[in-house]
């Protein structure tokens, strides 16, 4: 049996470690190391970790640095394991006993060129042990896929519901520390454009349940952690990096997949339409270049409206009907 090594960043994050370690604990795959990477934790993560490790049969380690991110803690976490396989799972996430048994059978009958074995997961949300789904179950598929097809957001696979090999990490040089956004997502295109190769297991349901907060505010307010922009201009470079010659026509895709991707890009310029107005024609401009004849395709009142009038106009009408739909809405 392969070593897989379970690499957990936490950073004050005593309240839910427990639980993800808990469901790491209650893997079925026996053979793996468990190396937690505290981040400059100011509260009691490290402390908890061990407790809950002390009994643990197999190799672990609890490793402290300054805080320094996600990426560097995930990079200092996967530099000092020792398995052939990396089990990613961030400290308030936490995945199903039998999630890295299932995915260590396909993957031994795999190629080296295989990168990647991924599978269903699941948004969730909950503050203490107990979590409830708070969205559908996510069913990524992209084999045999272009990079791109990676970037559209319902193939977007979270890092606790993948396992990936050791020697592609090694090969790309694991994640880029400059990045606070979309770091995970870069990995992944990285590896995809390396030719690294990506195989869905299937699973009866999600193997990742992945926390989410929905009081929280994911972009642009005051305690929101990332701005609208950035997070917008990020996905948007990533999404440019895939492309040939800057047109999503060179991205590989399918027609199906780069409709997919428009409406990506759609959800974005609304956003900033709303929420951060003064960014919106630099976005829109980046669109445009990548899309040289933007029309958003959905809905269809802002499709039809864009065809009659322009995007930008449209944005505009649909700006002024907006508060009337939302009164109708808690009608």
């Amino acid at each position: 049996m392969d070593l897989v090594s379970v690499v957990i960043p936490a950073c004050n994050s005593e309240k839910w470690i427990k639980t993800a370690l808990s469901s790491v604990l209650a893997q079925s795959y026996q053979d793996i190391e468990i190396i937690v990477v505290d981040d400059g934790s100011s509260d009691s993560t490290a402390e908890l970790a061990k407790q809950s490790l002390r009994d643990f049969g197999g190799p672990w380690q609890v490793l402290r640095q300054t805080n320094k991110g996600v990426s560097a803690a995930r990079n200092r976490g996967w530099r000092t394991a020792h398995g052939s396989w990396i089990q990613f799972l961030d400290s308030d996430d936490a995945i199903v006993s039998g999630k890295i048994k299932l995915q260590m059978a396909a993957a031994e009958n795999l190629s080296h060129e295989t990168a990647v074995v991924y599978s269903k997961w699941q948004r969730v949300a909950g503050d203490g042990g107990e979590l409830r789904p708070v969205e559908k179950v996510r069913t990524p598929y992209v084999d045999g896929k272009p990079p791109a097809s990676l970037l559209i957001s319902e193939n977007i696979i979270q890092p606790g519901a993948y396992l990936v090999r050791r020697e592609w990490l090694e090969a790309v040089q694991g994640f880029d520390e400059r990045m606070k956004i979309y770091e995970d997502d870069d990995l992944l295109v990285r590896i995809a454009s390396a030719g690294g190769g990506f195989r869905f297991v299937p699973s009866s349901g999600p193997v990742l349940f992945y926390r989410m907060f929905p009081d929280q505010p994911r972009w642009g307010g005051e305690s929101a952690r990332y701005k609208l922009a950035e997070v917008a201009e990020t996905w948007l470079a990533l999404v440019n990096r895939t492309a040939s010659n800057g047109s999503i026509e060179n991205c590989g895709l399918s027609a199906g997949d780069r409709e997919a991707l428009i409406t990506d890009c759609t959800m974005f310029l609304r956003l900033l339409y709303r929420h951060d107005r003064s960014a919106f024609p630099r976005y829109l401009a980046c669109v445009r270049r990548l899309v040289p004849d933007y029309v958003p395709g959905k809905p269809f009142s802002l499709w039809l409206t864009a065809k009659c009038f322009g995007y930008e106009k449209a944005e505009a009408i649909a700006d002024i009907f907006r508060p009337v739909k939302e009164l109708l809405r808690k009608a």
